[in-house]
């Protein structure tokens, strides 16, 4: 158990690492009030916060999860969904983590819909010129990711696939 609390860990790091989506650095700069209505299944980041974790207001927008991480001793508990999870910080009470990687779980920034597959033909469509993609300085990898201007703790990442310019996987975390 602990070594999957390690490996969402090593996750959520080496897409900060390679997406660069931290304060100052590369990003689709929004306003704060439409970063606040970015949706994910149908509900705003604030919805989703106010589960606190718990299993059974985690259910009713998530659904029944396939498996738990809630190692002992540990500050994190993970809930995965298939290719899907949720990441509970205990220390902080609030989800540090929510990793997109199946169609399941559409994101909606300023009302476009964002979804694993969609290609970035799709993406500069809806969002218009202004929509920027980027390449990290860590590897192949193109990415993008919205945020607010002044915003030091909160973003979400999108990765793309390569190979097919597809996206790949979607990140909502925060930074303690």
């Amino acid at each position: 158990m602990k070594f999957l609390h390690l490996l969402v860990l090593f996750t959520l790091f080496t897409t900060f690492c390679k997406a660069q989506v931290l304060p100052n650095v590369k990003s689709n700069i929004i306003a704060q009030s439409e970063f606040e209505n970015i949706k994910i299944k149908g509900k705003t980041l604030a919805q989703i916060e106010a589960t606190q974790g718990n299993e059974q207001n985690l259910y009713f927008i998530f659904g029944s999860y396939t498996s738990k991480d809630d190692s002992k001793g540990s500050d994190y508990v993970t809930y995965n969904y298939g290719l899907n999870a949720i990441v509970y910080d205990y220390v902080l009470n609030r989800v540090v983590s929510i990793i997109i990687r199946n169609q399941d779980w559409p994101v909606s920034v300023k009302g476009e819909q964002i979804s694993v597959g969609k290609t970035i033909q799709e993406l500069q469509n809806k969002f218009g010129s202004s929509f920027q993609i980027f390449e990290s300085d860590y590897g192949p990898e193109k990415f993008s990711g919205f945020t607010y201007s002044g915003n030091d703790y909160n973003a979400i990442d999108i990765l793309f696939n390569t190979i097919n310019n597809s996206v790949e996987e979607i990140t909502y975390f925060i930074l303690p």
